[in-house]
């Protein structure tokens, strides 16, 4: 079996929450949603349902249908599903 080597600056929490990615910190809710992202420095947005919502640089939206389905993705105005 051929495995990638082992990244030691990448760290995960016992409930595997990321809580750091090449040595920046990321931060959870109480839910342990990720609010801001290592890797880009976004804030995520969740909804009441623990959804992820949208980001705060405006450029994504998340959708979904009444069974919790993520249904569709706004990407820069572009939507697919």
């Amino acid at each position: 079996m051929n495995l990638p080597p082992v990244d030691s600056i990448n760290l995960y929490l016992a409930t595997d929450d990321q809580s750091s990615w090449n040595g920046v910190a990321a931060s959870h809710d109480t839910r342990g949603n990720v609010v801001v992202d290592p890797t880009n420095n976004l804030i995520y947005q969740w909804d009441e349902r623990n959804q992820l919502s949208s980001d705060t640089s405006g450029a994504y939206s998340f959708f979904y249908d009444a069974l919790c389905r993520r249904e569709a993705f706004d990407d820069f105005g572009v939507v697919t599903s």
